[in-house]
């Protein structure tokens, strides 16, 4: 069903969390392309084994047997992170959806999950979601661009489930927190009273009880 949504917000971090949330969400960026990589290397070593000895082999039927997407019929590989990656993983291995069934898939490269600069300023949660810090001002903005269920993937990113939980244990101060809101495509239509304004998503600290945004 369609659901058109989107949510932003920024939060004003207190001066003695902000080292380690910063620290924190590169090191857990850095962990889970590391783990993107192994498993694209594993499913890439699934394909070519079953390819001795055999000519004209199927490599993009084969993914789709091993691949989440064969889950159902009990062939999936089994996935341990809350995040399923596996439609990347599928781009990276085939990247031409034209190239005949026969054309082996890509090898995976160190290239294709890059690590985090220490002082990295963005970071990508899917296709919508996008995190990014002011060491400045100390301001961590959470921006959903708005598409079809754009909020509830942005929010199943890995990233974006590692950052909610860190933002539920700072110790607020005075001065701090702020509020994340959004819309989405029924909310725009409602007619009634107050019907059709953006809303708020989440709260924090002082400054997210007052319900006003940061600019």
């Amino acid at each position: 069903m369609s659901h058109y949504d989107w949510e932003r917000g920024t939060l004003i971090i207190p001066e003695a969390a902000w080292p380690k949330l910063r620290l924190g969400l590169v090191e857990e960026h850095d962990r889970q392309q590391r783990a993107k990589l192994a498993r694209a290397r594993d499913f890439h070593a699934r394909l070519m084994a079953q390819t001795k000895d055999r000519s004209n082999f199927d490599y993009r039927d084969t993914w789709r047997r091993i691949s989440v997407r064969g889950r159902r019929q009990g062939l999936a590989f089994l996935l341990t992170e809350d995040f399923d990656p596996t439609g990347e993983i599928r781009e990276l291995l085939f990247p031409d959806d034209f190239a005949p069934a026969t054309s082996a898939p890509r090898q995976p490269q160190d290239a294709d999950f890059p690590l985090a600069d220490a002082q990295a300023q963005a970071f990508s949660c899917g296709a919508f979601g996008m995190i990014a810090l002011d060491d400045r001002t100390r301001q961590l903005t959470w921006y959903v661009q708005e598409s079809n269920n754009a909020v509830e993937d942005a929010r199943r990113h890995p990233l974006a489930g590692w950052l909610f939980r860190e933002l539920s244990r700072v110790a607020w101060a005075l001065g701090t927190g702020g509020v994340i809101v959004g819309n989405d495509e029924y909310n725009r239509e409602s007619q009634g009273e107050g019907g059709g304004g953006n809303y708020v998503t989440a709260s924090c600290g002082p400054l997210g009880k007052s319900g006003r945004e940061i600019e």
